[in-house]
């Protein structure tokens, strides 16, 4: 909150100087969205021969993490957007990952850094640290990109199950 005098001159004049208070307030901003077109599908491939096995890797890039955060003065001077499964589990023998991009679309500020390619399960991971105040612009194109990768754990093909096949929600949170 800050103040400012205003001087004026009043007619006739009673006194040659005028005050009042003005208040400034920021609010206190920290939102998160994520946007896409359409549930992320990682499906993998079917060999097409026989003793040939599944593909090691999928992966989908269609989704955007958006943000708005304004810092405070020393309480929240950065702010950090975590991830975890919230309901579901992936499926024995495989594994599930995020990957944030760098920034990218039409915000203005100082926007956050990715963490690199974070496991994803039910604790928090860190996917994007170091926010300060800044707003990324809204939907695809603006923020940051989201690659979400489903890929075989080593030496665990025989655990694959496809009645194991899951659904799986994916919790954004951003916090100090």
């Amino acid at each position: 909150m800050g103040a400012f005098s205003a001087f004026s001159q009043t007619s006739p004049p009673l006194h040659n100087i005028a005050t009042h208070i003005v208040a400034v307030e920021i609010p206190a901003v920290s939102l998160v969205n994520v946007i896409g077109t359409q549930n992320v599908n990682l499906t993998f491939n079917n060999p097409t021969e026989a003793g040939t096995g599944l593909s090691n890797t999928i992966s989908d890039s269609s989704f955007w993490l958006n943000y708005s955060f304004i810092k405070g003065s020393g309480t929240r001077p950065y702010n950090h957007v975590y991830a975890k499964i919230i309901n579901g589990s992936v499926p024995l023998g495989t594994r599930l990952s995020v990957c944030a991009k760098p920034y990218q679309g039409s915000g203005l500020g100082t926007f956050g850094s990715p963490t690199g390619k974070v496991l994803l399960n039910y604790n928090e991971a860190r996917v994007v640290e170091n926010i300060s105040s800044c707003f990324t612009g809204v939907g695809p194109g603006n923020g940051h990109q989201l690659v979400y990768q489903l890929s075989l754990l080593p030496n665990t093909y025989h655990l694959l199950n496809y009645e194991e096949s899951q659904q799986l929600s994916v919790l954004y949170t951003i916090s100090e």
